[in-house]
């Protein structure tokens, strides 16, 4: 186990760890690549690959107090990990793009895509919506979106042109191996405010093997008693069969409580059958959707790579549940 410091020298990590990597599993550092589906050794260039796998190395050990293990006792995070550069990927289109998803649907009559307005390489126009509240998003990467009122004051606009070229200047993913996220133009977009719908039913992330559901997550959000926010997460199995135990982000992050009610939601099934149609071309692909109790679930966004690699299920027997579902 390398040393956690300011002065880790994680390349030189990041290239030991190819090496012994390479002489245990070269059915993964040596495979043929399968264009024109991409896998995170072909997209990198010698010359950034070390540092995106020194960068990769040191997130997964900062979360789990180790180095991945991609052998016989490999847990979900290790293969999510190995997932990044070794997986082949359909990216046409880019499963990473909000705008994109509902592309992967033939027919979208049984679920509803969220309004969105001012799409587009720039900050939306302060006419692109009807005025009100939306969330402010990028198509591409999970950071840093911003909950706004429409349209902005004069200061609130140079404030978020300010944010807007930022995030055209950084490619997200790209140097800790979520790649998929860098791959084509940056766009901005404002989108409905949902903040009713997740709040009265749930959140349903669905992983997809092949066109078969294979594990399904539901997320709630509410406050406690002292005012902060709290998230309730269960696991389940497509049979409905819930698979309990403690869920985190590694040894020392936020950890989800299961003891929450789940409503019957009516758009729950009508979910589950959209994201097998979109996980048809993937080997495993994770489909978010909003399930309010009423009407039609309303599709999020696609993710490769769960929580990048951060997820720790607890005992191994939970773990082991999820890796038999999503990876054996």
């Amino acid at each position: 186990m390398p040393p956690h410091s300011a002065d880790t020298d994680w390349i030189e990590i990041s290239i030991a760890f190819w090496k012994q990597l390479d002489a245990t599993r070269p059915d993964l550092t040596r495979a043929p690549s399968v264009r024109p589906r991409l896998r995170g050794i072909d997209v990198y260039t010698m010359a950034s690959f070390w540092n995106t796998l020194g960068l990769a190395l040191q997130v997964f050990f900062s979360t789990h107090d180790r180095l991945p293990d991609l052998g016989p006792d490999a847990t979900s995070a290790d293969l999510y990990f190995a997932m990044k550069f070794f997986e082949p990927i359909p990216m046409q289109p880019n499963p990473a793009s909000k705008l994109d998803a509902e592309n992967f649907l033939g027919d979208t009559s049984s679920v509803r895509i969220p309004r969105r307005f001012g799409v587009g390489t720039a900050l939306p126009a302060n006419d692109a919506a009807p005025s009100g509240k939306y969330w402010l998003k990028l198509d591409l990467g999970n950071a840093d979106h911003r909950q706004v009122t429409w349209p902005p004051t004069e200061q609130e606009r140079a404030e978020l042109e300010q944010w807007a070229l930022r995030m055209t200047r950084v490619r997200y993913g790209w140097s800790w191996g979520e790649w998929w996220y860098a791959i084509g133009q940056q766009r901005f977009f404002l989108e409905e405010d949902l903040t009713a719908e997740i709040s009265s039913g749930y959140e349903l992330k669905i992983v997809v093997r092949r066109g078969t559901p294979a594990w399904l997550m539901a997320l709630r959000y509410g406050v406690d008693r002292d005012g902060k926010r709290k998230v309730g997460l269960k696991h389940f199995l497509p049979d409905g069969q819930e698979i309990t135990g403690e869920t985190g982000y590694g040894t020392r992050g936020q950890v989800f409580s299961s003891a929450m009610d789940l409503p019957a939601a009516e758009g729950r099934d009508a979910a589950v059958a959209a994201a097998a149609q979109i996980g048809s071309r993937f080997d495993r692909i994770r489909v978010d959707f909003y399930v309010p109790l009423v009407g039609r679930p309303i599709l999020g966004e696609l993710s490769l790579c769960q929580s990048n690699a951060r997820l720790a299920l607890r005992p191994a027997s939970f773990d082991l549940a999820m890796r038999r579902a999503i990876f054996d």
